[in-house]
């Protein structure tokens, strides 16, 4: 009868080891002991052979305890490397089901925005190359909480060196908030570009994941978004994400615009328009057609992120106060 030293499974004690141990040590007649041999509470007699002989408990909790502690340690070490698992992720290439012959599922709908948020952190944390960013909703519509927690992050990426780019729509120009990001963030290396067209929020991490927003259309979805790993549609993405980046101005130029002016010919259609003068009078004092000015008033809307040309004249009359 030997204890192999290994830890236990046996624990707890039952009422018949306790009984069966009183037995052992009072020399009596006792009913199973394999359990407390596992245990190191009880041994062969070294000097009568197949008469058991009981130890002290507190030298076998001691052994015990030791055996345990190693083996929690060991776990918590396992545990800390576990991450590692998921970066292969970006390797991982999934196959069709011999069986069915069914593409196995690469997008998960995640269902609240604190679900999407949480997971973007997740994948984010682990990227190693880069991080595209479009973000058409301006970051005063984002709370304090959501907007220190994506400058956070996106200043740690850079640190680690991480390509990051992030692109918004013209309402991030006029937006205090957004600007002050963006001055923060290019300060500290990144990329930040304008967009004048709509588009649809996207973050795109190491050509390997890709998050967007539900686009089902049915307007009705409680989906917030989907995290799509399939490796030709992050592609696809990637490629649109490019299309939109080099068709956008930068964040520079878009300042320019709003800070140093529009353009003299705008300037003066705003003017006359300011005065309370219908559009086709301004048109012909300017010296052009009225479809040109509908253009060039378009083309500003555009620009600033405002759909009505009230929200433009509104926009005319705080800039001029500020000359």
């Amino acid at each position: 009868m030997q204890n192999d030293g290994t830890t236990s499974p046996d624990l707890p004690l039952t009422p018949e080891d306790v009984a069966a141990y009183n037995a052992v040590a009072a020399h009596e007649a006792h009913g199973s002991i394999e359990r407390l041999i596992r245990l190191g509470l009880v041994v062969e007699h070294p000097y009568e052979p197949g008469l058991p002989l009981a130890l002290d408990p507190q030298d076998a909790h001691q052994r015990l305890l030791e055996a345990l502690s190693a083996d929690l340690a060991t776990t918590v070490e396992q545990l800390r490397h576990l991450p590692e698992l998921l970066r292969l992720r970006a390797a991982y290439v999934p196959e069709r089901d011999s069986a069915t012959s069914e593409k196995l599922a690469t997008s998960e709908k995640l269902r609240t925005m604190t679900q999407m948020d949480t997971r973007i952190g997740e994948v984010s944390s682990r990227a190693s190359e880069e991080v595209l960013s479009a973000q058409p909703i301006p970051r005063h519509q984002r709370d304090q909480r959501s907007l220190r927690t994506g400058l956070d992050r996106s200043l740690a990426l850079l640190d680690r060196g991480v390509h990051v780019r992030l692109l918004y729509g013209p309402a991030a120009v006029t937006d205090p908030a957004s600007r002050a990001y963006c001055e923060r963030f290019i300060s500290a290396g990144g990329d930040v570009r304008i967009h004048r067209k709509r588009f649809v929020r996207t973050i795109i991490i190491d050509r390997a994941a890709c998050f967007v927003d539900d686009c089902s259309g049915d307007g009705n979805s409680v989906v917030a978004g989907y995290h799509i790993s399939d490796r030709a549609a992050v592609a696809w993405a990637r490629r649109v994400y490019d299309h939109l980046w080099e068709s956008s101005c930068t964040w520079r130029e878009s300042i320019s615009w709003i800070d140093e002016g529009p353009p003299e010919r705008l300037l003066e259609i705003l003017g006359h328009m300011d005065a309370g003068i219908e559009q086709p009078v301004v048109a012909k004092r300017v010296g052009i057609s009225q479809s040109q000015l509908s253009a060039d008033l378009k083309e500003a809307r555009e620009l600033l992120g405002l759909r009505s040309t009230y929200q433009l004249m509104s926009w005319y009359g705080r800039w001029m106060a500020r000359q």
